[in-house]
């Protein structure tokens, strides 16, 4: 596994590998209790392999995996057996991923040409056919990192595209909603997306973006019924951000702990999923063992230390493998 995701079901916990790269695109099938009931290689062209993950999801206790190569929504149950597949190959355009709005309609994310001058998000009806579009973004941002961050809370997909500051998700009318708008001490402002909209060549841009001291690249989001979560980069230091929705507060991780993050078991979290009171998420063993290392002199880790000294010797561990964790947020 190279970029791996979680998809969650009623009764299964899938781990997708996502990378572009990936030759043989892995899929895990793990009960609730997280035993593990299927591994597949779905990478090829026989019935029910794929060429590459595009995007992925759960429906009707399914999981979904689109194909942008192909064109195609593959089903598969909680054993991992493949079921069906959707031919959506009537949109007539490339669209990067494709995630369900309720049982008849559809949301396309479409990135890929910035001088195409289309809508950014489109919605479709279950044939496919294009209903609505949203959100014409600047070429600056569609040709520097268009491809939104995207999650689920609660059945609906909410995504946040770069340098906008804003959470959207889809209401039950299909339009696009605004959930959250985010704000920061620096943030990317007309002015700043003039200036990038100036910039010739796409490394000019990119350049212009990186040396930016404002708040970007937004990334690891998940949400629970009372909490948000996601970090982002200002000033080239990684931060981590919780808002609390019920007493409306925020809080900066990286300020709590005065700006030391690299033994923060929380900050070093890969965050994948979440769902009503829990975050999934993955973290190289070695990082945490060295986390816990180094928190172990408060007592507040004790049990989870054993329960990880236990778990590393029955599984003989190496520092670079995944552990998924699973966190319970109170």
């Amino acid at each position: 596994v190279v970029d791996p995701g979680i998809a969650l079901s009623d009764s299964c916990i899938y781990i997708v590998d996502h990378a572009p790269q990936s030759r043989i695109c892995p899929v895990l099938g793990f009960s609730r209790d997280c035993s593990l009931r299927f591994a597949k290689r779905l990478k090829g062209r026989g019935p029910g392999e794929i060429l590459g993950v595009s995007n992925f999801y759960v429906k009707d206790n399914k999981l979904c995996i689109f194909d942008d190569s192909s064109m195609k929504i593959y089903q598969y149950d909680s054993n991992g057996k493949f079921t069906d597949k959707i031919n959506a190959i009537k949109i007539m355009k490339c669209v990067d991923m494709l995630f369900p709005i309720d049982s008849s309609h559809y949301m396309g994310f479409y990135t890929c040409d910035p001088e195409a001058e289309e809508p950014f998000i489109e919605i479709y009806d279950d044939k496919f056919r294009c209903l609505s579009g949203f959100l014409d973004l600047p070429d600056a941002v569609i040709s520097l990192t268009g491809t939104p961050n995207t999650y689920s809370h609660r059945g609906k997909t909410k995504f946040i595209i770069p340098f906008l500051y804003d959470i959207y998700s889809t209401d039950d009318s299909c339009r696009v909603s605004l959930d959250y708008s985010l704000q920061f001490d620096k943030m990317f402002n007309d002015s700043d997306l003039k200036e990038l909209e100036r910039k010739e060549g796409f490394m000019d841009r990119f350049l212009y973006e990186c040396t930016s001291a404002n708040a970007r690249h937004f990334f690891d989001f998940a949400e629970t019924d009372r909490y948000l979560t996601f970090k982002f980069t200002q000033d080239n230091d990684t931060r981590v951000a919780l808002y609390d929705k019920v007493k409306q507060e925020t809080y900066a991780l990286d300020l709590v702990l005065n700006n030391d993050l690299k033994h923060d078991i929380f900050a070093q979290l890969r965050v994948l999923a979440s769902d009503q009171d829990n975050i999934y998420a993955y973290i190289l063993y070695g990082t945490l063992k060295s986390s816990v290392e180094q928190s172990g002199n408060s007592g507040q880790l004790m049990e989870f230390i054993n329960d990880l000294d236990s778990y590393s010797e029955r599984y003989s561990l190496e520092a670079g493998d995944y552990v998924f964790i699973k966190v319970k947020m109170k």
